[in-house]
């Protein structure tokens, strides 16, 4: 039996909202990646920019040893 041409164009429709679907998923796994991306690197700034503050402190003993000298 062959297929009725109503039952093709049903199946060509389902399949291209399939394939948007599809492309909707790739599409918020993306942006999920990217944010996710985002805020490691925005973690990794705030880390250096803390890391750099400290390193510039003096620190507690090198001021006590100046003190007495």
């Amino acid at each position: 039996m062959t297929p009725r041409p109503a039952l093709m164009a049903d199946h060509a429709a389902l399949h291209r909202a399939a394939e948007r679907h599809a492309q909707t998923l790739r599409r918020q796994a993306l942006h999920a990646a990217w944010d996710a991306a985002g805020t490691a690197l925005r973690a990794g700034v705030r880390w250096l920019q803390q890391t750099a503050t400290r390193l510039r402190r003096p620190h507690a003993a090198a001021s006590v040893c100046h003190a007495r000298s």
